[in-house]
């Protein structure tokens, strides 16, 4: 197991034109440049001072976890630091916002995902959980709004706020977003990383169709719903390769779910791979069990917790630097946009939301 303590070597004077980007219960996210490197960052400042401890544990934890994962498809740790009682992680900058709000913006125009960009998305999302899942961490809250577009082909996961790292192999605490929970966890029962492959074949229904598979007006009617298993078909439009997938990803009994492996070595996945050009999961890290760094104590003195943070990794420090790749293309793709309404099998609308990206790149 690594070790922490070597701390974080910046503070927010080594940043400028910090521009706020989104905001929660207990912190705010923003966009900063780095003048030592000129490159864009994501800054989540964390109120550690405002939370109970075990708040603050789990808000460290975030940290451990970003830092001892390295896969192409999980948001990138550069830096943590304390500055006035406040947590200051800093990671990759995500410019396209979240895949919550791209099915947002489909959804206002009543237009649907193509099938190959729904695909490229699923692939790399697998791929960075197996990362994960091999490490014995459970992510715990996959949903839309903890996938990020880097570009607009390439996705990352983040938000490992709640993430887990599991010594048995099972979690007992009850915690996650209600519409993608699993019917363990509505039980109140142990679960364990197949969970994950429940939440994920909830995101990719949502892709496809727009909207949960589950909803009811209460969680009581939620988790009766989730519990039975049944949902709507997803629209005609797409492939019964992909209603198969999310069929076999929406068991109810957890012990008859794939697992990450299973999935990226499908007959349906490897085709899919192959067509859309996405590489291969070997682009991360090898399977890096042994490189957890170690739980991070908090001390009541907040100041004390500086010394305790990983070190600083900005890409001056290794090889890589923050993405500015162009949008990954997918066989098919073009600009043209087909309504829902009006699609037929095949002619799904061909969005891929370059506009938005444009927008984020002149903020």
């Amino acid at each position: 197991m690594a070790s922490a303590g070597a701390g974080g070597g910046s503070g927010l004077k080594d940043f400028k034109d910090l521009k706020l980007i989104g905001k929660g219960s207990f912190g705010r996210v923003f966009r900063a440049i780095r003048p030592s490197d000129n490159q864009e960052y994501a800054i989540k400042e964390v109120n550690i001072k405002a939370m109970s401890q075990r708040e603050r544990e789990d808000a460290v934890n975030e940290v451990r976890i970003l830092a001892s994962v390295h896969h192409q498809a999980v948001i990138k740790y550069y830096d943590a630091f304390i500055e006035s009682d406040k947590l200051y992680i800093v990671t990759e900058l995500a410019k396209g916002g979240d895949i919550g709000a791209k099915v947002k913006r489909h959804l206002s125009r009543k237009e649907l995902m193509s099938e190959d960009m729904i695909w490229g998305f699923f692939i790399q999302i697998v791929q960075g959980m197996r990362s994960l899942h091999n490490a014995n961490i459970l992510h715990r809250d996959i949903k839309a709004a903890n996938i990020f577009l880097v570009t607009a082909r390439e996705v990352k996961i983040g938000d490992l706020g709640v993430a887990k790292i599991t010594k048995g192999g099972m979690a007992h605490t009850q915690i996650g977003t209600p519409y993608y929970m699993s019917p363990e966890i509505w039980r109140n029962r142990p679960y364990n990383k197949k969970s994950d492959i429940w939440s994920l074949g909830c995101l990719l229904y949502e892709l496809a169709s727009l909207h949960h598979p589950f909803e009811a007006r209460d969680e009581k009617g939620l988790a009766a719903k989730v519990l039975q298993g049944n949902y709507s078909p997803i629209p005609t439009q797409y492939s019964g390769d992909l209603s198969a997938m999310i069929k076999m990803l929406l068991v109810v009994d957890p012990s008859r779910r794939p697992t990450m492996d299973d999935i990226l070595n499908h007959a349906i996945v490897q085709q899919r791979i192959n067509d859309a050009a996405v590489k291969a999961s070997a682009e991360g890290s090898p399977p890096p069990s042994a490189r957890h760094l170690s739980t991070i104590r908090v001390p009541r003195q907040l100041s004390l917790l500086q010394n305790k943070l990983p070190a600083s990794k900005y890409p001056s420090q290794q090889t890589d630097r923050p993405s500015t790749s162009n949008p990954r293309r997918v066989s098919g793709e073009g600009p043209e946009r087909v309504p829902a309404s009006k699609a037929g099998r095949g002619e799904v609308a061909q969005s891929v939301d370059e506009a938005v990206m444009r927008k984020a790149a002149n903020k």
